[in-house]
């Protein structure tokens, strides 16, 4: 019962598959998932930043990939070299830029570069920052070469995991060790699924190292479940005993808290009732609570990564 709701919640994060390590499986590759993220480090306008983001959305979705990739760290992001720029001496003056566009797709989480592609553009604007505007809407994803960077880079991921297993889960398990669960399991969970042997390893010790972190945070609610308790805040016990999962190690000493809590409030029945609505739930919507907990954990990590200024200047250096 425990392995098996342990492997339940780690359903949502990994996208469960039979193929093997095979390139010509499409189906399987296609899978991958890569998210456009356009860095503040540009120093684009607003308006710019987001048709460059649309136009990046687009190479990737007309190429069969997903640009959801809530569930994975493959990114693509841009780099703008900018060749020459003037301003003409017509009336209105008209802002040229001539540069240089580059799309990078990376792992963020191991700051592995996979594959990179360059375009060159002109845009013309009544401000410097329309000319970039023009610039980035002057792209075309349709373009035939953009198919075969996309394809390229697919393949250099799924190379880049078979090749470097043994160090990502070195990399992850030094992680778990400093406490640095969400990182870890993030990680792990960024194998493909079409790296069959990476995956499967991945996957087993995703499952300790997701134990370890229920045992840690568990732990934590006991505590603070026990401090409420002592100074009579019942509700705030409960709700702190309801975060403890069945599988984790304190989970009998938090079912003994419970118990005493129980005896205490049975003598009101209308406490009794109330009380009766905060128990820890049935099975199934235990493994529901924990998938929910476990997505969680990964986005906070991702969505802390993704807002981070300062997580992509390793790409422009």
């Amino acid at each position: 019962m425990k392995k098996s709701i342990i492997i339940s919640v780690l359903l949502l994060t990994y996208l469960i598959s039979s193929g093997q390590n095979n390139l010509g499986k499409m189906d399987d590759i296609e899978r991958l998932a890569i998210k456009p993220v356009v860095p503040a480090k540009l120093d684009i306008s607003k308006r710019a930043a987001n048709v460059l983001k649309i136009r990046m959305q687009k190479m990737i979705s007309l190429n069969g990939l997903s640009t959801d990739a809530s569930y994975s760290c493959f990114v693509m992001v841009p780099r703008v070299a900018i060749i020459d720029k003037n301003v003409t001496s017509t009336a209105p003056v008209m802002h040229v830029i001539n540069a240089e566009v580059s799309f990078v797709i990376i792992d963020a989480s191991n700051r592995t570069i996979f594959k990179e592609i360059s375009t060159s553009v002109k845009g013309i604007g009544k401000t410097e920052s329309a000319a970039y505007t023009k610039i980035f809407s002057s792209i075309n994803p349709r373009n035939g070469k953009f198919k075969k960077f996309i394809k390229s880079s697919k393949e250099k991921i799924i190379e880049y995991y078979n090749t470097n297993c043994d160090d990502i889960i070195t990399k992850s398990r030094t992680l778990a060790s400093m406490g640095k669960y969400e990182e870890s399991i993030f990680i792990l969970s960024n194998v493909p699924n079409t790296c069959k042997v990476c995956y499967d390893r991945a996957n087993d010790i995703a499952i300790d190292i997701f134990q370890q972190y229920t045992d840690k945070s568990s732990s934590e609610n006991l505590n603070k479940a026990r401090n409420s308790w002592i100074k009579g805040d019942i509700d705030d016990a409960v709700e702190r005993l309801k975060q403890i999962s069945p599988d984790a190690v304190c989970y009998p000493e938090a079912s003994k808290l419970m118990d005493k809590i129980r005896k205490r409030v049975v003598s009101d029945r209308e406490k009794e009732d109330n009380f009766r609505m905060m128990e820890i739930k049935s099975a199934d919507d235990r493994i529901k609570q924990q998938e929910k907990a476990k997505e969680k954990l990964r986005m906070k990590y991702l969505e802390e990564l993704e807002n981070d200024e300062e997580s992509f200047n390793w790409v422009y250096e």
